[in-house]
């Protein structure tokens, strides 16, 4: 008897434990700011609802706009925002977790119609772009986006590539995408509102792109994209905009995250100076894991087998300042040093010559790479309820470095047989003034003026000659001085029209550009939505392509590009927007880019349009013209009930006229692509609350791009690739087929969450082709392709 009680005691105890176990649940907290979208005036008295809990839980904002939801259970949950006079707002699906408190940082829209009259539904518009000046061609894109797609690597440039309009580099180690045809120099890069180099490892002189984004996915907020059309506050740039944005650290507490993977190692940090102050600090600091194995292991590149060895690290950090009586300040910055290498081989019975010992390529030693860095300084003055200006001081720097050497067959010496260094700076100041006048009314005004400097030293090694030649070199700069007022008008309560225009004055050569925008959109119904864009667009080539020198023997040391002019273009834009439902919708976007006054090469087919970067020639023109017409297809699901999707559809057709007056397909013309992504999570484990499996893929298709014959004869005499350039751009590489997969797990425990993470690129091992060059090596043409399959893995906490 007495054993059967003990058994039952024991059964009891047991079951005690589990149900304690399943019942128990984790909490966290809620906070951020809730302000005005246009004035960014703090709105007291706005209500903040969870109504999907039962009971539903609640609070409102202080009188400087602030709140605090607490014991908000982990998950995901709708957050509505709402107060009068305004158009209520929904947070969909936020995913509360017991590692990080989320910041919130709500922007309501001033309601142009009376609430006291009419009752607004709250609509989701979780693609709408955070500037309320745009209405075409934009789109935000959110930080669990960037970390959530298959195929991103937690980097918001590659996530963007899932965007209609929006093809990328398959490569692995080159993060380029094209937008709508366009060179992927034609992007702008932009920072608190503030222009900025381009903030990726492994750049190249002009590019846009790289490897690898400086700055961590941990420490963005929402950001705007935009494929077009983009209104007047952005200038200088013929293709696109990525409008970054850094959120706030914590007020409320300190916390920390640390993430360990093949990509690198990072560690961030976040939250008030002072406890109980609202003055916070934000920093994230990365170093790449091969950076880390070169500590540890010398002779890195002869274990790994790898050609060259990648070895990055960053620094991004973000203070914000409010003040009582002068505002709110804030200081950002993000830098980034980068480089690949490999060694040579001293043994020579172990030089890999193929048919001529002279090209064995491990007997070079290669360093090359690209370092970047950007400070901002900034001021938003809230000058009354109506009325606030904003003003900026930004440095930047960027370097490109090349160098290459050659061991000699006695091996006593090293020949170089390329050595490139560039450096590019920015001083600039910038301020505008946003003032609402009514609801229905707002203008933005504002200016910039840049110092730009640069250093050039480039070379060309000449192998039938066998020496090192200076193609160009120089220092100096100049200033660029732009402008731009851009008007927001609600026509009626369903059509909004945006207008403006932006101007540019080169102080170098007086080059000057006045470019006006407009955009309409027209809400047919609360489910339709018609909208029409047009800008002018222009953009600059980089500093040291106007003022680099070079040495002619008649004519001494000559500045042959001082005079060239901006390259410009008209876009052109029609949206249609249907939303099936509150999470669901269809979008179609057909549009018309016409390129004008590009720089070319005068009796050639080479333009500026084809290159990614720096396009020199020995004197250019400004003739080239290019044209591209397409249309973009998106069909989404918001994420909801734990599932979400995106499909996105492109069809174009890019031409371009070079120096021969020749039009030509271009080399960006890929036809059509095709992306699908989709993803689903699972609650798992004993509380299912806590424990969250995700599981995400996508399916790219992408037409090939056009590449230009290569003359294999003459190409052996000079040692170098020699293109048939009256066949410019004929060829067009296969179409290229790729999956990538995403697997994430994440626990949470009462003190922290955890993250592990599997990511597959290139899923089917299938390596898209590139364009063709010569092989010193192999003294035939090859083609260059991508990685085949490639997994990544890695882990993360925060508390």
């Amino acid at each position: 008897m007495d054993n059967i009680k003990t058994k039952a005691l024991y059964i009891f105890f047991i079951i005690t434990i589990c149900n304690l176990t399943q019942a128990q649940e984790l909490y966290q907290t809620i906070h951020g700011r809730i302000i005005d979208k246009d004035s960014k005036v703090p709105i007291p008295g706005a209500t903040i609802v969870i109504e999907q809990l039962q009971p539903p839980i609640g609070t409102v904002t202080d009188t400087l706009g602030y709140f605090i939801l607490d014991k908000v259970p982990v998950g995901r949950h709708d957050i509505k925002v709402s107060c009068l006079g305004y158009e209520p707002y929904i947070i969909p699906e936020l995913l509360v977790t017991s590692g990080k408190e989320p910041v919130l940082d709500v922007q309501l829209t001033e309601s142009i119609i009376n609430l006291k009259e009419v009752v607004i539904k709250p609509k989701i518009d979780k693609d709408k772009p955070i500037n309320s000046m745009a209405l075409i061609s934009a789109r935000a894109f959110t930080v669990e986006e960037t970390r959530r797609y298959a195929g991103s690597l937690d980097d918001p440039l590659r996530a963007a590539s899932a965007f209609g309009g929006v093809v990328m580099s398959s490569y692995l180690g080159e993060n380029r995408i094209v937008v709508r045809g366009n060179s992927p120099k034609g992007i702008l890069w932009r920072l608190d509102e503030v222009d900025i180099p381009n903030p990726n490892h492994f750049g190249g002189i002009g590019y846009s792109h790289g490897g690898v984004t400086v700055f961590s996915s941990q420490l963005l907020t929402n950001s705007d994209f935009y494929t077009g059309a983009f209104p007047s506050d952005y200038g200088n740039a013929l293709a696109g905009v990525f409008d970054i944005k850094f959120r706030n650290g914590s007020y409320n507490k300190r916390e920390y995250a640390f993430q360990a993977g093949l990509i690198g190692v990072e560690a961030s940090a976040e939250g008030p100076f002072k406890k109980g102050g609202q003055s916070t600090y934000l920093v994230n600091y990365r170093y790449s894991a091969f950076g880390l194995a070169k500590l540890i292991l010398t002779d890195l590149a002869n274990i790994t087998q790898i050609e060259e060895v990648p070895i990055y690290q960053d620094l991004s950090f973000k203070i914000n300042l409010p003040t009582k009586k002068f505002g709110e300040f804030s200081i950002l910055g993000i830098g980034g040093l980068s480089y690949d290498y490999y060694t040579a081989e001293t043994d020579s019975s172990k030089w890999d010559y193929f048919k001529d010992p002279k090209y064995a390529t491990n007997r070079d030693k290669l360093k090359e790479g690209s370092d970047m860095g950007a400070v901002i300084i900034s001021s938003n003055y809230i000058i009354s309820p109506k009325t606030r200006i904003k003003t900026s001081i930004s440095s930047t720097i960027n370097r490109i470095f090349y160098h290459k050497e050659h061991l000699n067959d006695d091996l006593t010496t090293y020949r170089v047989i390329g050595d490139d260094e560039y450096y590019n700076t920015r001083l600039s100041i910038n301020s505008y003034i946003k003032h609402k006048f009514s609801s229905k009314f707002i203008n933005k005004t504002g200016f910039t003026l840049n110092r730009l400097d640069y250093k050039m030293d480039l070379h060309d090694y000449d192998y039938s000659t066998e020496t090192l030649e200076q193609t160009y070199k120089g220092k100096g700069g100049g200033e660029l001085f732009q402008a731009y007022t851009q008007f927001k008008y609600s026509i009626l309560k369903n059509v909004e029209m945006n207008s403006g225009c932006y101007m540019q004055h080169f102080f170098v050569n007086g080059d000057n550009s006045i470019e006006p925008r407009l955009a309409v959109r027209w809400d047919v119904n609360t489910i339709q939505s018609v909208s029409f864009g047009y800008g002018n667009h222009t953009q600059l080539e980089e500093i040291g392509l106007y003022l680099a020198e070079k040495d002619y023997p008649s004519d001494g040391t000559v500045r042959p590009n001082e005079n060239l002019k901006m390259s410009k273009a008209h876009h052109f834009a029609i949206s249609y927007d249907l939303s099936i439902n509150e999470y669901t919708r269809i979008k179609v976007e057909p549009y018309y880019q016409y390129l004008y006054i590009i720089p070319i090469i005068d009796n050639s087919p080479k333009s500026a349009l084809n290159y990614t970067g720096l396009f020199t020639g020995d004197s250019l023109i400004n003739k080239g013209t290019g044209r591209n017409v397409g249309i973009d297809i998106t069909i989404e699901r918001f994420l909801k009930d734990n599932f979400y999707y995106l499909v996105t559809a492109s069809l174009f057709d890019v031409k371009y006229t070079g120096g021969d007056g020749i039009e030509r397909n271009g080399r960006w013309d890929n036809t059509a692509s095709l992306n699908i992504l989709a993803g689903k999570e699972y609650k798992v484990g004993k509380n299912h609350k806590n424990n969250l499996l995700g599981l995400n893929g996508r399916i790219t298709i992408i037409g090939g791009e056009r590449d230009t014959p290569i003359d294999e004869a003459q190409s052996e005499i000079e040692q170098t690739t020699v293109r048939i350039w009256s066949e410019a751009y004929t060829i067009r590489q296969p179409t290229f087929f790729n999956v990538d997969f995403t697997l994430t797990f994440r626990k949470n425990k009462p003190k922290y969450s955890s993250v592990w993470a599997l990511q597959i690129k290139n899923l089917l091992y299938n390596a898209q082709k590139a364009e063709c060059y010569f092989s010193k090596y192999y003294q035939e043409v090859k083609q260059s392709s991508g990685l085949g399959i490639v997994p990544f893995i890695s882990y993360k906490i925060e508390f």
